[in-house]
């Protein structure tokens, strides 16, 4: 019986033993991780933009009599440049981008112009030779207006607006940051002289800003086993222009190029002119796009697996960007050792 009770007794003393070791082992490990609110500044200040129109064309005449021997059509060709093809891009995508011209058609038939765009400036014929079609229009008799918007659904063109969206921005992405493009206005053999006295691209404005976040400026974060857990951004957007307002906020490096979709991690469209939207925890599911992507970028940074991660703020308004922004990375970032 006495032996009993004493194998008993052993074994009482050694769970509490294991009890009090584990329990040590948790209390020196609560005492490794470090939880901190993170607060790191990212855009802030009134940012101002221009609207922007492209100039495609103007007093572009396009030909048969000179061109029948060569091609089955004839057509004509305009270098025009834009600055930026990231702000095109982000017009096509959210924004309004809107087609303005005058054509002349001197037949006394109806007639079909398409539009053609190639970085070959010297293209034989744009229509096999590589160029990227981008739309067409059947032109009356004499004067011609399009004043046709990719946005707003309604389609004037002989392709829908979401196709000619669609070209637009397979030619620009696949092509961004050359600055001098060629357009090809293409007419049918036997038709008479048609003249593009103008055609523009209106693009509304878009403002970029590019803010990088390094291992440096994120110093006093950095843990070899951080972790940021419910990131958000906060601050607050004013828009003091005269016009609804878009913004997006990318992460990940870019390259000077427009980012991928799946970078965007903060989004609210349609702020109204004169309208402040506030940015909060408590509404973050209201504009944050990606957390859990903000989370795991903000996490290698502070981990060291990368040196740094590139923020791009893009505001979009058909009138002049005017929007004073404040803004931060919150979250709770736990520092292990």
């Amino acid at each position: 019986m006495f032996q009993g009770t004493k194998h008993y007794w052993l074994l009482a003393v050694i769970a509490v033993l294991l009890i009090g070791v584990l329990g040590c082992e948790n209390l020196l490990e609560d005492a490794l991780n470090v939880e901190v609110d993170m607060n790191e500044p990212l855009f802030n200040g009134t940012y101002n933009e221009p609207v922007t129109q492209v100039n495609v064309a103007s007093n572009l005449t396009v030909s048969n009599s000179s061109a029948k021997v060569a091609k089955a059509s004839g057509f004509g060709s305009a270098n025009f440049t834009v600055d930026d093809t990231r702000k095109l891009l982000f017009a096509l995508d959210f924004g309004s981008v809107t087609i303005e011209a005058e054509i002349l058609n001197e037949s006394a038939t109806v007639e079909t112009i398409t539009f053609y765009f190639s970085t070959e400036p010297s293209l034989s014929d744009p229509v096999t030779g590589g160029a990227s079609l981008i739309f067409s229009e059947d032109l009356a008799a004499g004067s011609n207006s399009i004043d046709e918007s990719l946005t707003d659904g309604v389609n004037g063109l002989n392709q829908t607006d979401a196709v000619v969206v669609s070209n637009f921005k397979d030619f620009f992405s696949a092509n961004q940051g050359q600055g001098t493009y060629t357009v090809y206005a293409v007419i049918a053999d036997g038709a008479d002289n048609v003249t593009v006295t103008s055609f523009i691209l209106d693009i509304g404005a878009v403002f970029i800003q590019t803010e990088s976040f390094t291992s440096d400026s994120l110093e006093k974060y950095a843990s070899e086993n951080a972790q940021l857990d419910g990131g958000y951004i906060d601050g607050s957007v004013m828009v003091n222009g005269s016009a609804v307002t878009t913004f997006k906020i990318y992460l990940g490096d870019t390259g000077g190029l427009y980012p991928p979709a799946n970078h965007v991690v903060a989004s609210k469209e349609g702020i109204a002119a004169g309208a402040t939207y506030i940015m909060a925890e408590a509404n973050k599911s209201d504009y944050m796009v990606n957390q859990s992507y903000l989370d795991e970028t903000l996490t290698a940074l502070s981990n060291g697996s990368v040196s740094s991660v590139e923020a791009n703020l893009y505001i979009s308004s058909e009138a002049a960007v005017n929007v004073t922004l404040i803004s931060s990375v919150r979250g709770t970032l736990t520092l292990g050792n």
